[in-house]
């Protein structure tokens, strides 16, 4: 039994399951919104009270790793942490106090894994695929072909970064809106076309959660820009505490989802196609690289 972690800028995610013939088999998936990334884009450092916040659910991830047999913790930090000027202090102070081997990746493995993971969960690999993962302090893109990556880009462009740097008024005021926009379509501009064939899979609870407010469900659903356009509106003009009520939407994304209709929307207007979310996300990507039968 192996066990990943994945620590965002938003959320800390926990899989427990195994590799058999060659297929993730999930045991036990819990993930707990954090917020750790709270700040660091104005400040590049850590807030104290969510980094103890953090601690302690580690040390609860621990406990659960003990209580299903576990044998070895893949555990990684994102974002957040790439930005933190006191990563290196609480990078040891979780290995210390919890006994996880929390390492920090780059963007460029962070998207490797997320293409895996994205890759492991189409019954059929495409022979080209754009995978996009959502996060909170950042979005990777890559574009795959022959089930391999051959370009990843890391945008500094995640949900929670963009909220704190443009929506700073509840509900956003329209000057606010249209200047997380600008500044998401020039990050956006450059990155590298793919075929029309090509399908276009969403990875994070961004994106699942926008198909469950959609349609309902499991978030599984594909949408496209047509379908977004309306929702996105109606984020946008609610005030945080409307949101929380939301058919689909866990109230504790009620504030990033304002943030992360923009980033999904300048994603579906540069690729011009369907978004297919994805029950996968980076910490399934992590179990296989790390145990799978490639490690």
């Amino acid at each position: 039994m192996y066990a990943a972690i994945d620590l965002g800028t938003n959320s800390c995610r926990l899989l427990i399951g195994e590799v058999v013939d060659g297929r993730l088999r999930s045991h036990h998936d819990r993930w707990e919104v954090v917020q750790l990334g709270r700040g660091v884009d104005e400040t590049g450092r850590l807030d104290p009270e969510r980094a103890d916040a953090v601690v302690a659910l580690l040390a609860d991830y621990a406990r659960d790793c003990d209580r299903h047999g576990v044998e070895q913790v893949a555990a990684v930090a994102t974002s957040a942490m790439r930005d933190a000027a006191d990563r290196d202090a609480f990078l040891t102070r979780v290995r210390r106090q919890t006994g996880i081997p929390l390492k920090l990746i780059s963007g460029e493995v962070e998207a490797r894994l997320s293409f895996r993971a994205a890759i492991a969960a189409l019954a059929t690999p495409p022979e080209e695929v754009v995978v996009v993962d959502f996060g909170g302090g950042s979005t990777e893109v890559i574009l795959g072909r022959g089930g391999t990556v051959a370009k990843a880009v890391s945008l500094e462009v995640g949900s929670r970064r963009m909220l704190e740097r443009f929506l700073v008024t509840d509900p956003p005021t329209e000057a606010e809106w249209r200047a997380m926009e600008d500044h998401l379509a020039a990050a956006v501009a450059d990155l590298p076309p793919a075929g029309d064939g090509a399908p276009l899979v969403g990875i994070g609870a961004t994106v699942t959660h926008l198909s469950a407010m959609l349609f309902g469900g499991d978030g599984q659903r594909p949408f496209d820009a047509t379908q977004l356009a309306p929702l996105t509106h109606r984020v946008r003009i609610t005030p945080m505490a409307a949101r929380r009520d939301f058919i689909g939407l866990d109230p504790s994304r009620a504030d990033v989802i304002v943030a992360g209709c923009g980033i999904v929307a300048a994603i579906l207007d540069r690729f011009r196609r369907p978004i297919l979310p994805s029950p996968y996300s980076l910490r399934h990507g992590l179990l296989l690289d790390r145990f799978g039968p490639t490690r």
